[in-house]
């Protein structure tokens, strides 16, 4: 599964929250199940689902909580 986080969910994200961030809204969005972010990705749908973060995704997390700057991307889940 593809996600993309967009320019508006890093400008409404909010830092350091695993339900929140942009990668959460992101995901919420394509699934339309609130997600989790954190070392790994969950979400509920009918069991919950767990998926560790790739290098790539978890690199751009990283950079989101240090508030390095960070472009719109497309992440496979």
């Amino acid at each position: 599964m593809m996600i993309e986080v967009t320019q508006e969910d890093i400008d409404e994200g909010i830092i350091g929250s695993p339900r929140r961030c942009p990668v959460a809204r992101a995901i919420t969005r394509k699934l339309g199940s609130p997600a989790h972010v954190g070392i790994e990705v969950w979400w509920k749908e009918d069991t919950e689902v767990f998926h560790p973060l790739s290098k790539r995704l978890y690199k751009f997390v990283s950079d989101i909580d240090l508030k390095r700057p960070v472009k719109p991307a497309r992440f496979r889940l």
